[in-house]
């Protein structure tokens, strides 16, 4: 179910009954549409309008895993974990649109991975740790940019959720990839050029240890460009998106 506060008060003003689980929200900036995701109920997107309780439902792929909203495009986004690819709905009526592939293997597991969309330039970047693989596409034209494999960092079918996030910066310019301390492994190129055109990852650090680390890539190519340990106080997966995009205002990787 879905409690619903009053901010001012911090009192329980209702509540909504979804399904079983409640993963997600968003919310449309010009409708005040609500999204709600339930990922474990059913595999299921309900639409929760601000003039009525009722709610619509939108069936989200096998096991929708991020929500994102693109304002410019109007455009709802919801990541696909079994199937490696972005659905997309019309806002405004409700269509479901061609999905977007990621090209990556499909996921079999719960190692759940992270989304991120930025709105200024519509480039979506998703991280699946079940096999080590992120990639980069333009949500708004489907067109796809590139992926590429994180080395020994494939952390196979029983590793559960938030071990790995990704962020784009605020200048768009850099992909930040987190992963949490006792991930085990390197993080490095396979030495085979990245899909995309891109050149080939390079770097090899070494975080067998229970240091967390950020790899700094470039947004448009692949290249690694900087290998970095977090602060301690930092978590890479943990708190998911919010914490790589702090992490993302304090890095500069020139």
């Amino acid at each position: 179910s879905l409690e619903i506060l009053d901010i001012a008060t911090r009192t329980p003003t209702g509540r909504l009954d979804v399904a079983s689980s409640v993963a997600g929200i968003i919310i449309d900036p010009k409708t005040g549409n609500r999204y709600l995701l339930d990922r474990l109920g059913g595999s299921e997107i309900f639409v929760w309008k601000p003039d009525s309780h009722a709610l619509q439902r939108l069936p989200a792929g096998r096991w929708p895993w991020e929500l994102a909203f693109d304002p410019q495009s109007r455009e709802l986004i919801a990541l696909s974990h079994y199937e490696s690819n972005l659905y997309r709905w019309n806002a405004d009526n409700g269509e479901r649109l061609a999905p977007v592939s990621l090209q990556l293997q499909r996921n079999t597991s719960d190692t759940m991975g992270d989304l991120d969309f930025d709105v200024q330039t519509g480039l979506a970047a998703a991280i699946f740790p079940e096999h080590g693989e992120i990639a980069v596409v333009d949500a708004r034209s489907g067109r796809f940019l590139w992926s590429t494999k994180l080395d020994e960092m494939s952390l196979g079918r029983e590793a559960g959720p938030g071990k790995a996030s990704v962020g784009i910066d605020p200048k768009h310019e850099h992909l930040l990839v987190a992963l949490a301390a006792g991930s085990g492994g390197q993080a490095r190129g396979s030495g085979k050029p990245a899909r995309g055109g891109g050149k080939p990852a390079r770097g090899g650090g070494d975080i067998a240890d229970e240091s967390a680390k950020i790899f700094v890539y470039n947004l448009k190519s692949s290249e690694l460009l900087q290998e970095l340990n977090l602060p301690e106080q930092a978590e890479a997966g943990g708190s998911r998106r919010k914490g790589t995009r702090s992490l993302a205002q304090l890095v500069d990787p020139e």
